[in-house]
Protein backbone atom coordinates (compact mmCIF):
# COMPACT_ATOMS: atom_id res chain seq x y z
CA UNK A 1 0.00 0.00 0.00
CA UNK A 2 1.09 3.56 -1.03
CA UNK A 3 1.96 5.71 2.14
CA UNK A 4 3.91 8.54 3.30
CA UNK A 5 6.25 5.60 4.62
CA UNK A 6 6.05 3.51 1.47
CA UNK A 7 5.69 6.02 -1.55
CA UNK A 8 5.26 4.49 -5.11
CA UNK A 9 7.98 3.30 -6.87
CA UNK A 10 8.19 5.50 -10.08
CA UNK A 11 10.40 3.26 -13.63
CA UNK A 12 10.04 5.19 -16.23
CA UNK A 13 9.63 2.90 -19.63
CA UNK A 14 11.97 3.67 -22.22
CA UNK A 15 11.47 0.39 -24.05
CA UNK A 16 13.12 1.01 -27.90
CA UNK A 17 11.71 4.53 -27.85
CA UNK A 18 15.83 5.06 -28.43
CA UNK A 19 15.48 3.60 -32.21
CA UNK A 20 18.57 2.19 -32.02
CA UNK A 21 20.66 4.99 -30.70
CA UNK A 22 22.89 4.39 -28.11
CA UNK A 23 23.95 8.03 -27.04
CA UNK A 24 19.57 8.60 -26.95
CA UNK A 25 19.25 5.79 -24.35
CA UNK A 26 22.00 6.92 -22.23
CA UNK A 27 20.15 10.69 -22.39
CA UNK A 28 16.83 9.40 -22.03
CA UNK A 29 18.11 7.84 -18.47
CA UNK A 30 19.39 11.55 -17.64
CA UNK A 31 15.52 13.09 -18.57
CA UNK A 32 14.05 10.14 -16.36
CA UNK A 33 16.03 10.53 -13.34
CA UNK A 34 15.69 14.34 -13.59
CA UNK A 35 12.27 13.91 -13.97
CA UNK A 36 12.54 12.62 -10.44
CA UNK A 37 12.15 8.70 -11.52
CA UNK A 38 13.29 5.88 -9.44
CA UNK A 39 13.96 3.46 -12.26
CA UNK A 40 14.56 3.15 -15.78
CA UNK A 41 13.15 0.25 -17.73
CA UNK A 42 14.72 -1.32 -20.99
CA UNK A 43 13.45 -4.51 -22.71
CA UNK A 44 16.31 -7.36 -23.90
CA UNK A 45 15.12 -10.18 -26.30
CA UNK A 46 16.82 -12.94 -27.54
CA UNK A 47 15.03 -12.80 -30.55
CA UNK A 48 16.35 -16.47 -32.10
CA UNK A 49 14.31 -18.42 -28.78
CA UNK A 50 11.56 -16.18 -28.25
CA UNK A 51 10.09 -16.32 -31.58
CA UNK A 52 9.47 -19.34 -33.93
CA UNK A 53 11.17 -18.00 -36.71
CA UNK A 54 14.34 -17.14 -34.88
CA UNK A 55 13.45 -13.09 -34.60
CA UNK A 56 13.27 -12.87 -38.64
CA UNK A 57 10.91 -10.39 -39.80
CA UNK A 58 7.55 -11.66 -40.42
CA UNK A 59 5.72 -13.18 -43.94
CA UNK A 60 3.21 -10.63 -45.38
CA UNK A 61 1.17 -14.02 -44.49
CA UNK A 62 1.85 -13.68 -40.51
CA UNK A 63 -0.62 -11.98 -37.77
CA UNK A 64 0.00 -8.10 -37.75
CA UNK A 65 1.76 -7.90 -34.33
CA UNK A 66 3.78 -10.05 -35.57
CA UNK A 67 5.20 -7.70 -38.47
CA UNK A 68 5.07 -5.23 -36.77
CA UNK A 69 6.91 -6.40 -33.80
CA UNK A 70 9.38 -7.81 -35.53
CA UNK A 71 9.67 -5.27 -37.88
CA UNK A 72 10.53 -2.93 -34.95
CA UNK A 73 12.38 -4.76 -33.05
CA UNK A 74 15.16 -5.47 -35.86
CA UNK A 75 15.36 -2.34 -36.85
CA UNK A 76 16.43 -0.49 -33.36
CA UNK A 77 16.97 -3.57 -30.91
CA UNK A 78 20.41 -2.29 -29.37
CA UNK A 79 22.83 -4.76 -28.81
CA UNK A 80 23.52 -6.43 -25.47
CA UNK A 81 26.97 -5.04 -24.82
CA UNK A 82 24.98 -1.24 -25.68
CA UNK A 83 22.12 -1.98 -23.40
CA UNK A 84 25.31 -3.16 -20.42
CA UNK A 85 26.67 0.02 -21.31
CA UNK A 86 23.27 2.42 -20.86
CA UNK A 87 23.05 0.30 -17.57
CA UNK A 88 26.34 1.15 -16.45
CA UNK A 89 25.29 5.33 -17.27
CA UNK A 90 22.27 4.48 -15.41
CA UNK A 91 23.82 2.78 -12.00
CA UNK A 92 26.20 5.95 -12.09
CA UNK A 93 24.12 8.06 -11.94
CA UNK A 94 21.16 6.56 -9.52
CA UNK A 95 22.95 3.81 -7.84
CA UNK A 96 19.13 2.60 -6.42
CA UNK A 97 18.05 2.91 -10.04
CA UNK A 98 16.45 -0.48 -11.33
CA UNK A 99 18.65 -0.76 -14.69
CA UNK A 100 16.44 -3.37 -16.49
CA UNK A 101 12.91 -5.25 -16.19
CA UNK A 102 13.14 -6.54 -19.44
CA UNK A 103 11.97 -9.39 -21.93
CA UNK A 104 14.78 -12.27 -22.55
CA UNK A 105 13.41 -15.88 -23.35
CA UNK A 106 9.66 -16.54 -22.30
CA UNK A 107 9.41 -18.55 -19.39
CA UNK A 108 8.63 -22.18 -21.17
CA UNK A 109 10.62 -24.08 -23.62
CA UNK A 110 11.92 -23.64 -26.99
CA UNK A 111 10.11 -20.04 -27.09
CA UNK A 112 6.77 -21.31 -25.95
CA UNK A 113 5.21 -20.30 -23.23
CA UNK A 114 5.10 -22.23 -19.75
CA UNK A 115 3.02 -25.20 -18.99
CA UNK A 116 2.57 -26.57 -15.64
CA UNK A 117 -0.28 -29.39 -16.91
CA UNK A 118 2.02 -30.75 -20.07
CA UNK A 119 1.98 -34.04 -20.45
CA UNK A 120 5.86 -33.50 -22.27
CA UNK A 121 7.69 -34.29 -18.87
CA UNK A 122 10.82 -32.03 -20.32
CA UNK A 123 8.43 -29.55 -21.67
CA UNK A 124 7.32 -29.58 -17.89
CA UNK A 125 10.28 -29.65 -15.97
CA UNK A 126 11.63 -26.56 -18.05
CA UNK A 127 8.45 -24.62 -17.34
CA UNK A 128 9.09 -25.38 -13.75
CA UNK A 129 12.85 -24.47 -13.69
CA UNK A 130 11.50 -21.20 -15.28
CA UNK A 131 8.93 -20.11 -13.04
CA UNK A 132 11.48 -21.05 -10.42
CA UNK A 133 14.01 -18.54 -12.01
CA UNK A 134 11.52 -16.02 -12.08
CA UNK A 135 10.16 -16.43 -8.17
CA UNK A 136 14.18 -15.83 -7.41
CA UNK A 137 13.69 -12.39 -9.61
CA UNK A 138 10.90 -11.58 -7.97
CA UNK A 139 12.64 -12.18 -4.19
CA UNK A 140 15.80 -10.19 -5.61
CA UNK A 141 13.32 -7.14 -6.64
CA UNK A 142 11.74 -7.12 -3.24
CA UNK A 143 15.04 -4.42 -1.75
CA UNK A 144 13.12 -2.19 -4.03
CA UNK A 145 9.92 -2.67 -2.35
CA UNK A 146 11.17 -2.55 1.55
CA UNK A 147 7.12 -2.65 2.30
CA UNK A 148 6.01 -5.81 0.10
CA UNK A 149 6.87 -8.47 2.25
CA UNK A 150 5.13 -11.06 -0.44
CA UNK A 151 4.88 -9.62 -4.07
CA UNK A 152 2.34 -10.98 -6.33
CA UNK A 153 3.59 -13.13 -9.47
CA UNK A 154 0.79 -13.29 -12.15
CA UNK A 155 1.00 -17.18 -13.52
CA UNK A 156 -0.43 -18.39 -16.64
CA UNK A 157 -0.23 -22.19 -15.55
CA UNK A 158 -0.64 -23.48 -18.89
CA UNK A 159 -3.90 -26.47 -20.10
CA UNK A 160 -4.46 -25.19 -23.36
CA UNK A 161 -4.81 -27.28 -26.78
CA UNK A 162 -4.22 -25.88 -29.76
CA UNK A 163 -7.37 -27.65 -31.90
CA UNK A 164 -10.04 -28.34 -29.17
CA UNK A 165 -11.05 -28.35 -25.67
CA UNK A 166 -10.85 -31.39 -23.50
CA UNK A 167 -13.26 -33.78 -21.95
CA UNK A 168 -14.13 -32.13 -18.71
CA UNK A 169 -13.42 -35.92 -17.19
CA UNK A 170 -9.73 -35.31 -18.59
CA UNK A 171 -9.26 -31.99 -17.03
CA UNK A 172 -8.57 -33.21 -13.19
CA UNK A 173 -5.08 -34.68 -14.73
CA UNK A 174 -4.25 -31.65 -15.79
CA UNK A 175 -4.85 -29.69 -12.92
CA UNK A 176 -3.10 -32.42 -10.50
CA UNK A 177 0.02 -31.87 -12.56
CA UNK A 178 -0.44 -27.97 -11.94
CA UNK A 179 0.04 -28.91 -8.43
CA UNK A 180 2.37 -31.02 -8.23
CA UNK A 181 4.39 -28.49 -10.11
CA UNK A 182 4.09 -25.86 -7.79
CA UNK A 183 4.72 -28.35 -4.99
CA UNK A 184 8.56 -28.28 -6.48
CA UNK A 185 8.80 -24.77 -6.26
CA UNK A 186 9.63 -22.48 -2.71
CA UNK A 187 7.03 -20.05 -3.55
CA UNK A 188 7.37 -18.47 0.15
CA UNK A 189 8.87 -15.35 -1.49
CA UNK A 190 5.89 -14.35 -3.27
CA UNK A 191 2.03 -14.56 -3.57
CA UNK A 192 1.32 -16.44 -6.38
CA UNK A 193 -1.91 -15.27 -8.38
CA UNK A 194 -3.13 -17.97 -10.62
CA UNK A 195 -4.68 -16.12 -13.86
CA UNK A 196 -7.99 -16.86 -14.54
CA UNK A 197 -8.52 -17.39 -18.64
CA UNK A 198 -10.32 -16.96 -21.47
CA UNK A 199 -11.59 -20.07 -23.52
CA UNK A 200 -9.75 -18.59 -26.57
CA UNK A 201 -6.34 -16.81 -25.87
CA UNK A 202 -4.31 -16.18 -28.20
CA UNK A 203 -0.41 -17.57 -28.13
CA UNK A 204 2.47 -16.24 -30.19
CA UNK A 205 -0.36 -14.83 -32.56
CA UNK A 206 -2.35 -18.30 -32.58
CA UNK A 207 -5.58 -18.89 -31.28
CA UNK A 208 -5.75 -22.01 -28.87
CA UNK A 209 -8.35 -23.45 -26.46
CA UNK A 210 -7.77 -23.12 -22.40
CA UNK A 211 -9.04 -25.78 -20.32
CA UNK A 212 -7.63 -24.98 -17.16
CA UNK A 213 -8.54 -21.93 -14.58
CA UNK A 214 -11.83 -20.76 -16.70
CA UNK A 215 -14.58 -22.73 -14.90
CA UNK A 216 -15.26 -21.18 -11.38
CA UNK A 217 -16.35 -24.29 -9.95
CA UNK A 218 -12.94 -25.81 -10.72
CA UNK A 219 -10.84 -22.48 -9.91
CA UNK A 220 -12.51 -22.41 -6.12
CA UNK A 221 -12.05 -26.44 -5.66
CA UNK A 222 -8.17 -26.12 -6.91
CA UNK A 223 -7.37 -23.17 -4.59
CA UNK A 224 -9.86 -24.72 -1.80
CA UNK A 225 -7.43 -28.33 -2.16
CA UNK A 226 -3.93 -26.41 -2.59
CA UNK A 227 -4.25 -23.78 -0.76
CA UNK A 228 -3.18 -21.39 -3.97
CA UNK A 229 -4.66 -17.69 -5.06
CA UNK A 230 -6.02 -16.42 -8.31
CA UNK A 231 -5.86 -13.58 -9.90
CA UNK A 232 -8.93 -13.07 -11.39
CA UNK A 233 -8.61 -11.03 -14.90
CA UNK A 234 -11.64 -9.47 -15.17
CA UNK A 235 -11.90 -9.03 -19.01
CA UNK A 236 -10.72 -13.22 -19.06
CA UNK A 237 -13.39 -14.27 -17.40
CA UNK A 238 -15.86 -12.04 -18.77
CA UNK A 239 -15.39 -13.67 -22.12
CA UNK A 240 -16.30 -17.17 -20.37
CA UNK A 241 -19.13 -16.32 -19.19
CA UNK A 242 -20.17 -14.90 -22.50
CA UNK A 243 -19.09 -18.36 -24.22
CA UNK A 244 -20.76 -20.84 -21.50
CA UNK A 245 -23.66 -18.38 -20.82
CA UNK A 246 -22.64 -18.50 -16.97
CA UNK A 247 -23.91 -15.58 -14.47
CA UNK A 248 -21.23 -13.24 -14.22
CA UNK A 249 -22.45 -12.31 -10.68
CA UNK A 250 -22.46 -15.82 -9.69
CA UNK A 251 -18.83 -15.99 -11.14
CA UNK A 252 -17.32 -13.08 -8.92
CA UNK A 253 -19.14 -14.62 -6.11
CA UNK A 254 -17.55 -17.57 -6.13
CA UNK A 255 -13.80 -16.80 -6.75
CA UNK A 256 -13.73 -13.27 -5.38
CA UNK A 257 -12.70 -15.20 -2.03
CA UNK A 258 -9.74 -16.47 -3.59
CA UNK A 259 -8.31 -13.67 -5.70
CA UNK A 260 -5.21 -11.98 -4.40
CA UNK A 261 -5.20 -9.48 -7.50
CA UNK A 262 -7.35 -8.13 -10.27
CA UNK A 263 -6.29 -7.01 -13.77
CA UNK A 264 -9.67 -4.88 -14.44
CA UNK A 265 -10.11 -5.29 -17.90
CA UNK A 266 -13.55 -4.93 -19.93
CA UNK A 267 -14.59 -7.33 -22.49
CA UNK A 268 -17.21 -7.95 -25.66
CA UNK A 269 -18.57 -11.08 -26.49
CA UNK A 270 -15.76 -14.24 -26.80
CA UNK A 271 -13.07 -12.16 -28.19
CA UNK A 272 -13.15 -8.79 -27.68
CA UNK A 273 -10.43 -8.87 -24.84
CA UNK A 274 -9.27 -5.14 -23.62
CA UNK A 275 -11.96 -2.68 -25.52
CA UNK A 276 -12.04 0.61 -23.30
CA UNK A 277 -13.51 0.44 -20.09
CA UNK A 278 -17.11 0.84 -19.76
CA UNK A 279 -17.97 -0.29 -23.40
CA UNK A 280 -18.13 -3.52 -23.03
CA UNK A 281 -19.88 -6.31 -21.30
CA UNK A 282 -18.74 -5.92 -17.56
CA UNK A 283 -20.96 -4.27 -15.41
CA UNK A 284 -18.65 -2.43 -13.44
CA UNK A 285 -21.47 -1.16 -11.15
CA UNK A 286 -22.24 -5.06 -10.01
CA UNK A 287 -17.74 -5.81 -9.77
CA UNK A 288 -17.72 -3.24 -7.14
CA UNK A 289 -20.45 -4.12 -5.04
CA UNK A 290 -19.07 -8.00 -5.31
CA UNK A 291 -15.48 -6.45 -4.71
CA UNK A 292 -17.09 -4.81 -1.38
CA UNK A 293 -18.86 -7.69 -0.22
CA UNK A 294 -15.84 -10.69 -1.42
CA UNK A 295 -12.51 -8.98 -1.88
CA UNK A 296 -12.62 -5.46 0.01
CA UNK A 297 -9.08 -3.82 -0.17
CA UNK A 298 -7.99 -6.63 -3.11
CA UNK A 299 -4.98 -5.22 -5.21
CA UNK A 300 -5.84 -4.30 -8.81
CA UNK A 301 -4.45 -2.98 -12.19
CA UNK A 302 -6.56 -1.25 -14.54
CA UNK A 303 -5.94 -2.47 -18.36
CA UNK A 304 -6.70 -0.44 -21.48
CA UNK A 305 -5.42 -1.76 -24.64
CA UNK A 306 -3.71 1.17 -26.53
CA UNK A 307 -4.79 3.52 -23.73
CA UNK A 308 -1.46 5.30 -24.24
CA UNK A 309 -2.31 6.82 -27.38
CA UNK A 310 -3.26 10.75 -27.53
CA UNK A 311 -1.09 11.76 -24.46
CA UNK A 312 -3.04 8.75 -22.66
CA UNK A 313 -6.48 9.29 -23.28
CA UNK A 314 -7.73 5.90 -23.27
CA UNK A 315 -6.19 5.87 -19.51
CA UNK A 316 -7.23 8.94 -18.49
CA UNK A 317 -11.34 7.91 -19.76
CA UNK A 318 -10.52 4.92 -17.70
CA UNK A 319 -9.51 6.46 -14.62
CA UNK A 320 -12.35 8.75 -14.33
CA UNK A 321 -14.81 5.78 -14.83
CA UNK A 322 -13.82 3.56 -13.02
CA UNK A 323 -14.07 6.97 -9.93
CA UNK A 324 -17.33 7.14 -10.72
CA UNK A 325 -18.26 4.06 -10.25
CA UNK A 326 -16.42 3.86 -6.82
CA UNK A 327 -13.69 0.92 -8.07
Amino acid sequence: MLSDQSPAFVIAEVGNNHNGDLALAKRLVDLALEAGADGVKFQMRDLSSLYSNQGKNAEAGDDLGSQYTLDLLNRFQLRNEQLLEVFDHCRARHPAAVHALGSGQPAGAGGRWADLASADAAYRRHSIDELRRVVAMAAELRGCFPKTQRPVLVLNAGGWTPHGFLPVAERAALYDRVAESLAEIDLSPVELGIQTMPPFPWHFGGQSHHNLFVDPEEIRTFCERTGHKICLDISHSMMACNDYHWDFGQFLKTVLPYSVHLHVVDAKGIDGEGVQIGQGDVDFCQLKAALDQYAPGVQFIPEVWQGHKNQGEGFWEALAFLEGVGV
